[in-house]
């Protein structure tokens, strides 16, 4: 699998963060199966990684608006990985994405 890029939605807030990321593209060493769902986490700073979508209920939307426990000027570290009938992917942290949760896209 291709690795999804990870950017700031435009309803980002200093009380929400809206995160989009591109679907991940198939690729034939895995069978070109179809992503079952996407595991969205974020990290604050504290090396543990907080679970938004996709584990244990499967996501498949490309976009999600998080206003639970965010706090105003954190940055907030997220990487992605999705799932498709053999397995999760590794995660897809590279670059790491990060957004405070007072950023507007310009």
């Amino acid at each position: 699998m291709t690795a999804a890029t990870i950017q700031r939605g435009s309803k980002t807030s200093e009380t929400q963060i809206h995160v989009t990321w591109s679907a991940v593209v198939l690729a034939a060493k895995t069978g070109d199966s179809a992503i079952l769902s996407y595991n969205l986490q974020y990290d604050q700073g504290t090396s543990l990684w907080v679970n938004v979508v996709g584990d244990p209920t499967p996501f498949t939307q490309t976009e999600t608006i998080i206003t639970t426990g965010i706090t105003k000027g954190t940055n907030y570290k997220f990487k992605i990985k999705a799932r498709n009938v053999y397995d999760w992917a590794a995660s897809f942290t590279s670059p790491n994405v990060i957004i405070a949760a007072s950023d507007k896209p310009a």
